[in-house]
């Protein structure tokens, strides 16, 4: 999984703090309405994904206790490491080399859930953005024909705001 679900739902709170200071009054409530739109569907997805991820933590903690027994110290650690990639949700679709192979359908049912529920979030937050940019484009239109440059450079960078957010990260 490229982004945490738990990272969206951070960002959508942290950009509606930001945007409190930022915007003009008059385009609050559209970026209000777009903020609580993208964080009810990465919510939804967090619901989607939950039982899968609490059934896979529920496993690793199964095989870390039997580890523990029988005292497995690269198992051990491999398991931990594993908690903590699924806790981040930064976990790799290929599972590493050292963690115990009877975990290896739990895991597999885990990653194939999260690719699911990210795929099927991914096409409707694109359609939440592009219609929230129709919108400002709208109203840029608008403030253009006014003659409201304040209030056009303000919906530019919203817009860019919007833009930025659906970008995939430059590598380097």
């Amino acid at each position: 999984m490229k982004k945490s679900l738990l990272a969206l739902l951070t960002f959508a709170s942290v950009g509606a703090q930001i945007l409190d200071a930022e915007l003009p009054p008059s385009l609050k409530p559209l970026a209000g309405q777009f903020d609580k739109a993208r964080q009810q569907i990465s919510e939804f997805g967090e619901i989607q994904l939950a039982p899968a991820r609490a059934r896979y933590l529920a496993a690793l903690s199964a095989a870390e206790k039997s580890a523990a027994a029988a005292v497995k110290t690269t198992d051990i650690a491999a398991i931990a490491n594993e908690v903590e990639s699924v806790n981040s949700g930064s976990l790799p679709p290929v599972a590493p080399p050292d963690l115990p192979r009877a975990l290896a359908a739990q895991r597999s049912a885990y990653v194939s859930t999260a690719a699911t529920v990210a795929r099927t979030l991914a096409p409707r937050q694109r359609e939440l953005a592009t219609q929230y940019l129709q919108t400002l484009a709208t109203q840029e239109a608008a403030a253009l024909k006014a003659h409201d440059t304040v209030f056009a450079e303000a919906i530019a960078a919203e817009k860019q705001r919007v833009t930025a957010l659906f970008e995939p990260p430059r590598r380097r």
